[in-house]
């Protein structure tokens, strides 16, 4: 196991955190200096036994700092399984472990670190959870806890299709969990403690924002893919409807027409392909046969 650690201009807690480390779990650690602008604490980074340094030369985001070291040990390190840990100290060494523990005995699982919000917590946190964790489960037909934890483990396997999600920011762990999910990977939550600083939670350097619009951008993508798929099965239907007139062809054809031309349309603007038939497209094309019979 590798503990990864993205790092963009971290304080005594990046310290606190790799003591922990060296203390209780003598694992391999990768800090990811994301372009900070002092780099004072990370020549002490540099002290540490198994802890490797990547460093970015401008602020790239946490995202983009997740897959440089990623790419790292995909190329570098024969290991099983990665775990990110924020540095702001905000993961608990024991919740780390049994994050670890749980990844041991599912490592064919996505394993999460997911947060109960309850105590003094930023109202802006318990408020952004609860509505990205609403629109996930909206969107997905599944429930997550905590959308927006950090804490997560997952084997080495899956890293090359990791490195294919976009997003170089905070919304990359937010797209990550919606491909897991997409790609039938299944997802275990743990419970953890919920560390905040302050009220203000003064240590993130979440942008209010800049990084709320880009993860709820990623939303807006898949109520954009939804629509088009809506639309693109009553066209389809309206068409079939009035052109046909091969009854057996009719139920054949529908399903993988609208399968061929909403990919196509989806790779031209998303850039990916999608391979499978929509459930709108198979219940349009069974009322329409139906429809047909009876007229």
């Amino acid at each position: 196991m590798t503990i990864i650690i993205p790092a963009y201009n971290p304080d005594e807690h990046l310290i606190g955190v790799l003591d922990d480390i060296k203390k209780k779990l003598n694992l391999n650690v990768i800090v990811v200096d994301d372009g900070s602008n002092d780099k004072k604490i990370f020549d002490r980074v540099k002290q540490y036994k198994n802890v490797t340094l990547l460093t970015h030369d401008i602020n790239k985001g946490k995202g983009k700092a997740m897959k440089t070291a990623m790419e790292y040990v995909y190329k570098n390190i024969d290991d099983d399984g990665i775990v990110f840990v924020d540095a702001d100290g905000q993961h608990k060494i024991e919740d780390v472990k049994k994050i670890i523990d749980s990844f041991n005995k599912n490592k064919n699982d996505l394993i999460i670190g997911v947060r109960k919000f309850k105590g003094k917590v930023p109202l802006k946190s318990r408020l952004g959870n609860n509505i990205t964790k609403f629109l996930f489960s909206v969107f997905t037909l599944k429930k997550i806890s905590d959308t927006q934890t950090g804490l997560r483990a997952i084997n080495t396997k899956y890293i090359p299709f990791l490195l294919k999600i976009e997003g170089n920011r905070y919304e990359y762990e937010m797209n990550m969990l919606l491909s897991v999910v997409g790609n039938r990977i299944n997802i275990i939550e743990i419970p953890i403690e919920t560390v905040y600083e302050d009220m203000q939670n003064s240590t993130s350097h979440f942008r209010a924002f800049r990084d709320s619009f880009l993860v709820y951008k990623t939303f807006l993508k898949f109520m954009g893919s939804g629509l088009l798929s809506f639309l693109v099965d009553y066209i389809a239907f309206i068409l079939f409807f009035i052109l046909s007139s091969n009854k057996a062809n009719e139920f054949i054809l529908f399903p993988p027409v609208t399968l061929i031309i909403k990919s196509s349309l989806l790779f031209l603007l998303t850039k990916s392909v999608s391979l499978s038939i929509s459930p709108s497209s198979i219940i349009t094309s069974f009322i329409f046969t139906v429809g047909k019979f009876l007229l």
